[in-house]
Order: C-alpha cells, then sequence, then structure tokens
C-alpha cells in the first residue's frame, strides 16, 4: 500500500476538477493496456474524450501524491466495472465539460454535474432516492452527485442508496461556476486539492 496521509484519524482526500480541454490528444502509451482499452470502449467522441481526460487527470493526481505514474500500478474492474487498484483507492467522474477524480487511502466517491435548470427533479430523485419532491436545482445536484459518489464508492447501483443509513456517509461538496461535485467517505475526511 502507498503511503498517503492520515492525521489523527482523518483520511486525507486528494482531488482535482478541470475544465475538458478539447485540443489534448488521446495517446494509448500513456496508459496501461487495460486502462486503454477501456478509455477506447467509448464509442461515443465526447464520452471517449471525457473517459480519455479523467483518467490522464488522475495519472497526474497520482504523479503528484505517490511520485509514481499510474502506469506503474495494476488497474483492475469490478464485477460492475468499477475501476480499483490494491495500492490506493480512487475514483473518476466526468460531465459535460469537466472531469474530477479523488484519491485517498480508504475508499472513496466522487462526482461532478453540470448545473443546469431542470424540470421535474423531484420527480427524478423521487425515484432513485425515495421522497425527495420540489427539490432546487442545487438541491436536485446536491442529492444526485451525493448518490453518484457514494454508489461509486461502494460499488452499487445508484438506486440501492436510498437504502443507505446517510450518517454514515461522510460527504463534502465543491460548487463551481456552473458544475457541483460531493465527494464521500464512510471515514471523517479533510480535502486537498491537487
Amino acid at each position: 500500500m502507498c503511503y498517503i496521509d492520515v492525521v489523527k484519524n482523518m483520511v486525507k482526500i486528494y482531488y482535482s476538477i478541470k475544465k475538458i480541454d478539447n485540443k489534448l490528444k488521446f495517446d494509448e502509451k500513456q496508459f496501461s493496456s487495460i486502462v486503454a482499452e477501456h478509455i477506447k470502449r467509448y464509442k461515443n467522441k465526447q464520452a471517449f474524450n471525457q473517459s480519455f481526460q479523467a483518467w490522464l487527470l488522475l495519472d497526474f493526481v497520482v504523479q503528484k501524491i505517490l511520485k509514481k505514474s499510474l502506469k506503474e500500478f495494476k488497474i483492475e474492474f469490478s464485477k460492475r466495472g468499477k475501476p480499483v487498484c490494491k495500492d490506493f483507492y480512487f475514483s473518476i467522474s466526468h460531465t459535460e465539460e469537466y472531469v474530477a477524480v479523488a484519491l485517498s487511502q480508504k475508499e472513496c466517491g466522487i462526482d461532478i454535474e453540470k448545473v443546469s435548470a431542470r424540470t421535474k427533479m423531484g420527480g427524478i430523485a423521487s425515484s432513485i432516492f425515495g421522497s425527495k419532491e420540489n427539490l432546487s436545482s442545487e438541491e436536485f445536484y446536491s442529492l444526485w452527485t451525493y448518490g453518484e459518489a457514494a454508489a461509486k464508492m461502494l460499488d452499487i447501483p445508484v438506486c440501492e442508496v436510498k437504502n443507505l443509513d446517510e450518517n454514515l456517509i461522510k460527504k463534502e461538496y465543491i460548487k463551481g461556476d456552473n458544475n457541483i461535485a460531493c465527494i464521500t467517505c464512510q471515514n471523517d475526511f479533510s480535502l486537498s486539492e491537487v
């Protein structure tokens, strides 16, 4: 296991959020073969670019914190498709314009969403998270990113998040100009931006 800070039972989660740069070009030599194949499975150009840049950002954070390239670590995928590494925990997310990653020594999850003025958000939230009606746009995206981040952390379907005790999952929100991200962990944690 690689060394990542723990201070007084407080988990440190390193995170980074970046705007997608459409000028970056994919080079599969940048990644291990399993990660490159995972990225290439996206046939939609936008989804491919989002995945590629999220993995590129994870490599950047791993190099900054662990002083090694992501290629030096064995990445595998769970039966549900969650990327995992035995040396550290991480989570990745992407949305239309942004990619986000989290890195820690404990299980963590991250989700980022572009905030837009949606209608009927309560119905969507209620069908997935239980009875949550009349939500503002910010409330909806806070709930949605929490659900996605918790599901990624626990490697469960997002519809099962409503069955969890919310008090057992710690969460922090990071709000941008037109996006919101949620980071989750089952331990108390502090955030450090990379």
